[in-house]
């Protein structure tokens, strides 16, 4: 079982609701995008895995996620929160819905714990980064055979 279908997920997730954002491809370091390259690109980072319940070779582990979306500025710092907090609750709605995971085997549970604006540093177009952390409870293990 594999860790990808989570972001997956999440990507899924923030396509439906606009397909013009792109992925900032770095593992670790959501910091390192470029100011003239940050306007609807999205980083998704998941690293903490706890081990809520194991039986045999099944185990339900909570995976906490965070998701960084990048904005460019509008006319003013205000509407451009506005309109990134916005799509950010958009957003967030989408991956609580529980339709839109019902059909993976491995997700049992999402929830948003946090939604955090931040400017982003050395812009001077009123850019903001959004960062929203997840919990998503998941099941690993279903279907595997370690007998050999």
């Amino acid at each position: 079982m594999s860790f990808k279908p989570i972001r997956t997920f999440l990507e899924d997730q923030i396509l439906g609701l606009d397909n013009e954002f792109e992925v900032f491809d770095n593992a670790f370091n959501s910091n390192e995008i470029g100011s003239n390259d940050f306007d609807k690109r999205y980083h998704i980072f998941y690293g903490r895995v706890d081990t809520t319940a194991a039986n045999h070779n099944v185990t339900n582990d909570n995976v906490t996620a965070t998701v960084t979306l990048f904005f460019k500025g509008d006319r003013t710092a205000s509407e451009a929160l506005d309109n990134a907090m916005d799509f950010a609750n958009e957003y967030r709605i989408e991956c609580l819905k529980r339709v839109n995971y019902a059909n993976l085997t491995f997700i049992k549970n999402v929830v948003c714990n946090s939604i955090v604006a931040e400017p982003i540093a050395d812009s001077n177009d009123n850019a903001i980064k959004i960062i929203l952390e997840f919990n998503i409870l998941v099941i690993f293990g279903i279907g595997v055979n370690l007998d050999n």
